[in-house]
């Protein structure tokens, strides 16, 4: 118990450490996938909207390799990964996986790679503009590492694909932390 707590507030330092590099008026370096299709026109517009904001971010564009890096099955090669893990921070625009097999989807050699157990989405309402709904404030948590997302699946017969449902070790640790709740503390 002590050694979960303990791992927790090291978490927890970790994240107020980036809140305050985030808070810094210092440039921050962060990394960027392009992506591909409509990709790229939307990264350059997050780009100027970043600009325009006065963020002081550098980007370290990140662009997929040609070919199957055999470091990762994927095309998202080993120095992508080591760009966010160096600058601990991202931005993805829309990617396609290439039709084929024998490799990894680029979204999930990113998920597992990165250990991105979470995807967390916000939604709340515009003060000032009138939607369907008002006083909307809900959080939406899909867990992306598992079941479906887990990236293993066959076709059982033709037409009829199953898929395995992993739940590695990390997941049994993180559900015991938060007592047994799939979700993590958010913050606000």
């Amino acid at each position: 118990m002590l050694r979960q707590t303990s791992n927790l507030l090291l978490q927890q330092a970790s994240c107020l450490q980036q809140a305050a590099r985030l808070m810094s008026t210092q440039p921050i370096t962060a990394t960027l996938f392009p992506g591909d299709g409509i990709g790229p026109e939307i990264s350059e517009a997050v780009k100027a909207i970043f600009k325009a904001a006065g963020a002081p971010i550098v980007w370290d564009e990140q662009h997929l390799g040609k070919t199957v890096d055999e470091r990762t099955n994927s095309f998202v090669t080993r120095e992508n990964l080591d760009s966010v893990l160096k600058h601990r921070i991202g931005l993805k625009g829309p990617m396609t996986t290439p039709i084929g097999k024998g490799f990894r989807s680029l979204n999930l050699t990113l998920r597992k790679e990165l250990q991105l157990y979470a995807n967390v989405r916000p939604c709340f309402s515009l003060p000032g503009y009138k939607t369907k709904y008002d006083n909307v404030n809900l959080i939406t948590i899909r867990e992306n590492t598992e079941g479906e997302y887990s990236g293993l699946e066959h076709e059982v017969v033709k037409g009829v694909v199953e898929s395995l449902k992993v739940r590695p070790a990390a997941a049994d640790a993180a559900a015991d932390a938060t007592n047994g709740s799939d979700c993590a503390a958010a913050v606000t």
